[in-house]
């Protein structure tokens, strides 16, 4: 889940964020879970996980799944300048 939000947050556009529902996350994530009930509980689990050492990430939990807001990313954007080719 951590390196999902890493990938996914920072590319979000848009004040609303994306809704995504817990049917569709559970398609994703837990198509192992029979009750859905069990799979929102352990997916609950893991994003209060994650959100411990990804402090940035803007996820709310709201009725029917969960709203993913532009968040930073965990990782530092860097620029390598390779240097000029030698004959």
């Amino acid at each position: 889940m951590y390196s999902w939000l890493a990938h996914r947050l920072h590319r979000i556009r848009g004040r609303a964020g994306a809704k995504l529902s817990w049917a569709n996350l559970r398609a994703q994530f837990g198509q192992e879970y029979r009750d859905p009930k069990d799979f929102k509980r352990e997916m609950a689990k893991a994003l209060r996980a994650v959100l411990a050492v990804y402090p940035d990430a803007r996820v709310e939990q709201v009725a029917g799944g969960l709203v993913l807001m532009p968040s930073r990313s965990p990782v530092p954007k860097t620029v390598v300048q390779l240097g000029a080719k030698r004959a």
